[in-house]
């Protein structure tokens, strides 16, 4: 296919990506006051918020059956969805160290409160992981009817995949971990709660082989481009292993460096190639959210609107 011809045939898939994917904002990153931060998302053109289950300023696990009522009221007058709720394990996550009845404990409120005020999943961060012990075989990607050529291709062509890899568990001091994981996915099948996770301490690979670990219905991955960036492997690749899982995305953009270190980066203004990464959420048929969250940036709440601007930008070519 000649250059020009796969240029618009790259856009206009990042279009149709565009036009599919439902854009939020971390309620923090435009104000603490959760109340206008709501406004303001609605004002600024989001169409959903995630917050914070315990926050400093605002701890809706601590909402009585009254304020939960005011606060989706709240987020109904101004055409907002609570996307979802986040929170995180700290650094040691569910390893040996952690005090796992308490997190637990905490979980289990802010599954409580995520089904309570409807949202659509909750977010961990987990923390540290057990490092994986196998590599994931690289996969081929899913070749599009656009990518092969419509006239001499009519039908899409899938490569045939290696099969996934399959993890075990050799480290006894991940023991406790895959039975904290294990409670965890209990609770998440009693409240009916999707659970996202990801970590900014562990690989992507050792998320998967968590995921491959327990195999709860209820858990899947919280996309970070980031993370991707550090993990140093390509898209297609990322995506053919965690494709099933991805049910949210995180919006964050990264300039790396030397050793997969990066430094946070407004949304476009980093290293990620969002041409291809919403290619491929294009080509698992993603339905899901795209949560911008500039809290590490200086100026968060200009960072959003800067990373809003960005993404519009790419749905109009």
């Amino acid at each position: 296919m000649p250059f020009i011809g796969w240029l618009n045939a790259t856009l206009a898939l990042t279009m149709v990506a565009m036009a599919s994917l439902n854009v939020s904002v971390v309620s923090q990153a435009l104000s603490v006051d959760i109340r206008q931060a709501i406004v303001s998302a609605a004002q600024l053109g989001f169409a959903g918020v995630q917050c914070d289950a315990f926050s400093p300023n605002f701890r809706l696990v601590d909402l009585s059956i009254t304020g939960q009522r005011e606060f989706q009221r709240l987020l109904a007058n101004q055409s907002q969805r609570l996307v979802s709720l986040r929170m995180e394990l700290g650094p040691q996550g569910l390893m040996p160290g952690a005090d796992i009845d308490r997190l637990l404990d905490q979980v289990d409120q802010a599954m409580h409160i995520t089904r309570s005020l409807a949202a659509e999943l909750l977010c961990i961060d987990l923390g540290r992981l057990p490092a994986a012990t196998e590599s994931i075989p690289k996969t081929q990607k899913f070749i599009s009817p656009i990518e092969a050529g419509l006239i001499l291709i009519p039908q899409p062509v899938v490569v045939e995949e290696s099969p996934p890899a399959e993890f075990s568990k050799p480290d006894p001091a991940a023991a406790q971990f895959d039975a904290a994981l294990t409670e965890l996915g209990s609770r998440a099948d009693r409240y009916s709660t999707t659970v996202a996770f990801r970590s900014d301490l562990a690989s992507l690979a050792s998320l998967e082989q968590a995921l491959q670990w327990v195999r709860c219905p209820w858990f899947a991955v919280d996309l970070d481009p980031v993370s991707i960036l550090q993990e140093g492997r390509p898209i297609d690749d990322i995506f053919s292993a965690l494709g099933p899982w991805i049910h949210h995305i995180r919006g964050r953009d990264g300039i790396k460096g030397s050793g997969n270190r990066t430094q946070s980066a407004p949304l476009g203004r980093g290293d990620t190639d969002w041409n291809q990464l919403l290619h491929a959420v294009d080509e698992m048929d993603y339905r899901g959210w795209l949560t911008l969250d500039p809290v590490s940036l200086p100026n968060s709440k200009d960072a959003a609107i800067a990373g809003l601007q960005f993404l519009r930008r790419l749905s109009v070519g």
